[in-house]
């Protein structure tokens, strides 16, 4: 194609578009007598490489596949881009290699809790009300997650619990050096609480791999890094053909925490060599734990009844014997570790191929990865369950029962006009219309008196708290226990829905600690609605409810069926990748919860 232009009565100017292979696009003519001054246009692609935060990769090499079969190769500028003119045969796509600089991870703000030297004076003042120091997001919530693991089936006040509960949880974060690693706290307690509880815990090599990823939280600055990457090598094991499945995680991993040669950085990796400091930490963090024992029983001996007295001195016994054996685990754990980081190390990592767009603008973003926390072991699914919940065809109404297809028993979404049945889906199997006879007895597991009058019943009260929660699919977040209630059917008798429990596995976001838990039910439950009845006689539901003879006294169980993992899977580590065109801080955190200043890099001069 010709672009002309007049310079002057006898001057032209040509611009010619020129094609690949260094042919004009089109033929050009020229008028003779003329003066022409020609500028010859040809194809230029432009590469654009970036970090999601919107950083260049500096000087990164590229490697550019043509149509011809050709390969092209060349280094970005120091802002990341580049212009290729002269390719001979239209560019298809582009990869990159990884930051040339020298790795360097993102500081992730200080944890405001951190405490580098722990004294008693300090395990006082935190066993002392209101004189502990400001905790970092989700503090509260670990607290509160903490409290079956240090309690278990031991009675006492909630609010003490809770307390106690927490400053357990607070001198453990106060360990934890960065904000952005303070979610290790949880997984942490619940391993040395679970290791407490149960001896065969202590001798398992797969629960001190666990535990030595964590202790490398507590390592300033470097150590969230090498948890992230310790928490992908346990996916990958020791073979190559396992590591080289996640090699491509742990670059898009540390890619998300730094700036450089990630790849380089984990090549060089020697995790044996911080043996002694995991040692360590490993002491200062278990006696920690003893002193703020220590310091609740001195503080706080008028407050707590004896029982949780005794129970606390006897978690501290239990510590000591975890700390001592974890002296001779944690070597060979951190072993095992190193043999599975040299199987990562072997693997090749070349990058992801770009598709090259027509307009030869390439404009794209290094692989970076979150890594989230997930259920791990078998994903139970209506196909795989025991017994799969209900749909709306199994429900057939009788008169003088309540309609589970209708009313306040199902909920329909305003926008999407989709139904969801509330109680027809915790049945599975038929569902019979039964009317028990009156001077039945039924049973009913509670938390608190308010609840006495709910919804689902049975004819006998299970013999442990393992039978009611597995056969009647009662998961953690639906019920904690503490009561039962047996109540007389009066004479009249009363219409029940009957039918097997049908199995529940835990999504529900807000019950982060048990997510993926799993109970099969089978066993037959009683759904009554007090008020459906109420209206059928006459009466207010306080009038009928009134009517009902009932006896309500503590569960007899002593087995652990409130611990968060009751049939719940182990966590796993998944990599969350991050989309072509997601823009986000390396921080790990909002910056709202980050000090100030803290998205500077430690050397100001890179």
């Amino acid at each position: 194609m010709i672009l002309d232009k007049a310079l002057s009565d006898k001057s032209q100017s040509h611009i010619i578009e020129v094609g690949f292979d260094g042919k004009p696009v089109q033929n050009a003519f020229f008028a003779t007598g003329m003066t022409h001054r020609i500028t010859f246009k040809t194809p230029v692609l432009l590469l654009d490489h970036r970090y999601h935060d919107d950083t260049p990769v500096a000087e990164a090499e590229y490697e550019i596949e043509l149509e011809n079969g050709q390969t092209l190769r060349g280094h970005l500028d120091e802002d990341g881009k580049a212009e290729i003119q002269g390719m001979g045969s239209r560019p298809l796509r582009v990869r990159y290699g990884l930051d040339p600089r020298p790795y360097e991870i993102v500081d992730d703000g200080t944890n405001p809790a951190y405490i580098a030297h722990f004294t008693k004076a300090e395990s006082d003042a935190m066993a002392s009300p209101g004189t502990g120091k400001a905790q970092p997001p989700d503090a509260i919530a670990f607290g509160l997650e903490a409290m079956d693991w240090i309690w278990g089936t031991v009675k006492g006040g909630f609010n003490e619990k809770q307390t106690v509960s927490q400053i357990v949880v607070d001198a453990v974060i106060g360990l934890i050096p960065l904000v952005g690693d303070v979610t290790a706290v949880r997984d942490l307690v619940a391993i040395i609480l679970g290791m407490v509880q149960d001896p065969k815990k202590r001798e398992s090599k797969l629960e001190w791999l666990a535990l030595v990823v964590l202790l490398f939280a507590l390592i300033p600055f470097i150590g969230g890094a090498i948890k992230g990457v310790g928490k992908l090598l346990l996916k990958g094991g020791k073979e190559a053909a396992e590591a080289s499945k996640h090699i491509r995680e742990i670059v898009a991993f540390l890619n998300r925490l730094g700036v450089g040669d990630a790849l380089k950085w984990l090549k060089e990796l020697n995790l044996e060599s911080h043996m002694g400091e995991l040692l360590g930490k490993w002491r200062e963090l278990t006696h920690r734990l003893e002193m703020v024992l220590d310091s609740i029983q001195t503080r706080m001996k008028t407050i707590l009844p004896k029982p949780m007295l005794e129970h606390l001195a006897g978690l501290k016994v239990k510590i000591m014997e975890v700390a001592q054996k974890g002296e001779e685990m944690i070597p060979d754990a951190v072993k095992d570790l190193h043999e599975r980081l040299k199987a990562a190390q072997r693997q090749l990592y070349n990058g992801d191929w770009h598709e090259i767009p027509k307009n030869l603008t390439s404009e794209t973003r290094e692989v970076e990865a979150r890594l989230l926390d997930v259920p791990g072991g078998k994903k139970w699914t209506v196909e795989n369950m025991h017994f799969p919940p209900n749909g709306r065809e199994s429900f057939f109404k009788r008169e003088d029962w309540p309609d589970l297809a209708s009313g306040k028993y199902v909920k329909e979404d305003a926008a999407t006009k989709k139904v969801t049945y509330k109680i027809i889906p915790c049945f599975h199997g038929p569902m019979r219309a039964v009317r028990i006879p009156g001077g039945t007895k039924i049973y009913r597991i509670i938390e608190s008196d308010d609840g006495i009058f709910g919804a689902w019943w049975v004819y006998a009260l299970p013999e442990s708290g393992k039978e009611w929660r597995e056969q009647l699919a009662v998961l953690k977040s639906f019920s904690k226990d503490g009561k039962y209630v047996e109540m007389i059917v009066p004479p009249e008798g009363l219409c029940i829905w009957e039918g097997k429990a049908s199995s529940q596995v835990q999504n529900d976001l807000r019950f982060p600690n048990s997510e993926g838990q799993y109970m099969p039910g089978g066993q037959t439950q009683i759904f009554l609605d007090f008020g459906f009845e109420a209206k059928k006689s006459g009466l207010t539901n306080e009038e009928f409810i009134k009517r009902m003879e009932i006896k309500v006294e503590r569960t007899p169980w002593t087995d652990d069926y409130n611990s968060d993992a009751f049939n719940v899977p182990r966590k796993e580590t998944e990599a969350n990748f991050l989309g072509p065109f997601e823009i986000e801080s390396k921080n790990r955190l909002p910056a709202t919860l980050i000090e100030k200043g803290s998205r500077k890099r430690r050397n100001d001069d890179t």
